[in-house]
């Protein structure tokens, strides 16, 4: 694992520091961008082309930031000023999902990791747990009791969806805003629709 033989001098950002270099390739794809291991006759280490200098330059991953090094006979070292800006020089990051990055947050546990979509919905009991109906049904429950007389040709009504609760898989990459009303007025719509053809 690379480190810092001493710690960056904050008050003089050109003071060289001391850098252990990693001695195997360790970090994933993403964190290196176009950042290589060990270009064909090249001491081992990471390296970045530079497009205007036409060669490699060692590099190094030290807290969180991808630094340039500076090479003296088998030694190597960095400086702040050395500190290549976050995700320039086509460097790659941590992403949000892994355990190393600063604002990472576990999941807890027994709970899903992946948002859910929640349709409300008054079909009657065993219909909205056939997964022929729907692709998208995956679990459902009920908040009443009282779920005779509900007719498959009924439209469905804001005061009638407090009657059942059904979970629907995700049908977008996380994080894209849904206008959920839409999505429930046409999955119920589509549901309507398959109990009618059915009768």
């Amino acid at each position: 694992m690379a480190s810092f033989k001493q710690p960056l001098d904050p008050n003089n950002p050109s003071k060289l520091a001391g850098v252990n270099r990693r001695t195997t390739p360790d970090l994933p794809s993403h964190i290196l961008g176009d950042v290589v291991w060990q270009p064909q006759g090249y001491e081992p280490g990471y390296y970045l082309w530079i497009e205007r200098r036409r060669s490699y330059v060692p590099v190094e991953f030290l807290e969180h930031s991808w630094f340039f090094l500076i090479a003296s006979d088998e030694f190597y070292f960095t400086s702040s000023e050395d500190r290549i800006p976050f995700l320039q020089e086509n460097t790659g990051y941590w992403f949000t999902t892994d355990p190393q990055h600063p604002e990472y947050e576990a999941p807890e546990e027994g709970q899903a990791s992946t948002s859910v979509l929640t349709l409300e919905t008054n079909l009657p009991g065993p219909l909205i747990r056939d997964p022929a109906l729907s692709p998208f049904v995956t679990g459902c429950s009920s908040s009443s009791s009282d779920q005779g007389g509900s007719s498959s040709s009924e439209s469905v009504s804001p005061e009638d969806q407090e009657d059942q609760s059904c979970t629907v898989a995700p049908t977008h990459a996380p994080g894209t805003p849904l206008e959920f009303r839409q999505e429930a007025d046409v999955l119920a719509g589509i549901l309507e629709h398959v109990l009618d053809i059915e009768d």
